[in-house]
């Protein structure tokens, strides 16, 4: 009998308050298909609303430090994201992959 595999706590939502008007970020594991089900890519993607420029969606990826930056594709955001925000969606990231524990789902290797 197969295993149920649950995906639903690979994403989480996160409020973004600036100004005193609040947005969110939605943080999503990006997957791709494999032989035996979906695999972790390593990167995230991340739908921010953000609370003065409205919607935004990027893909965050770690560096060569691991460090989570914007994969731009070789394109130029026209709207670029403050860094404190980017901030605080990388360390809610690293927050979740650390209370994971060892979750193979949520590594970035």
């Amino acid at each position: 009998m197969l295993s149920k595999v649950d995906y639903t706590q690979t994403g989480f939502t996160l409020p973004i308050e600036r100004d005193n008007v609040i947005g969110y970020a939605s943080v999503n594991v990006e997957f791709y298909t494999e032989e035996e089900g979906l695999d972790f890519t390593g990167n995230y993607i991340v739908y921010l609303l953000h609370p003065s420029r409205g919607s935004m969606q990027f893909t965050l990826e770690p560096d060569v430090e691991n460090k989570w930056v914007i994969d731009n594709d070789g394109t130029i955001n026209p709207f670029p994201i403050e860094q404190d925000i980017l901030d605080e969606i990388s360390q809610a990231i690293e927050l979740r992959r650390q209370s994971a524990g060892a979750s193979a789902i949520l590594s970035k290797n």
